[in-house]
Formats: structure tokens, sequence, C-alpha cells
């Protein structure tokens, strides 16, 4: 099995160098075109299953990647946030309470 790690596209708060954790931040048009400009790279990769975070940006990038591919795209919970809504870091007590 091969697993293929793929990180989200930027975001404004990307760009100002703002945490995001589960703050749902969309993708940015610069985002937008780094999914589409990876998206060849991994054109012939046979992928069964897509796993993404349910967070839009998450979401997007790998329905840019994708593309027209019919690739199940499965959105999990599987992560934690040590960031709040305003991008700033939690307690580590606060963090692993939800």
């Amino acid at each position: 099995m091969k697993l293929y790690l793929i990180r989200h596209g930027e975001t404004d708060w990307n760009k100002t160098r703002r945490l995001q954790g589960q703050v749902d931040i969309p993708l940015n048009d610069f985002g937008r075109k780094l999914a589409r400009e990876t998206a060849p790279a991994l054109q012939t990769v046979p992928f069964e299953v897509v796993y993404t975070s349910p967070l839009l940006r998450a979401k997007e990038t790998a329905e840019l990647v994708i593309g027209d591919r019919k690739i199940p795209i499965v959105a999990s919970h599987g992560t934690a946030s040590w960031v709040d809504e305003e991008g700033s870091y939690k307690e580590s007590d606060e963090a692993f309470s939800q």
C-alpha cells in the first residue's frame, strides 16, 4: 500500500502566518491555483479513496486534485485542534477535552 499526504492549499490565514486549527477557513485563489497545479502530478495515481478533514480548505483541495475522476472522498474528524477560533494555541488540557 502507498500512502500519499497532501497539505491543503493556501488560505488568507496562511498568508498572515496565523494558526488555523479547526477553524474553517476556506482556500484563497492562490490556494485553489496550487491545488490545480498539483493535480497533473497525481493524475496517474490509482487512488481507491481519498480521506480528508471535514474542513472546507481540505475538502476543496482534495476535490481540485482529484478533478473529474470518480474517487470517493471521505471526510474524517481524526484530529484534535490545538488552536482556538482566533488562531491562538489552546492550553493542552483544553485541546484534549474536545
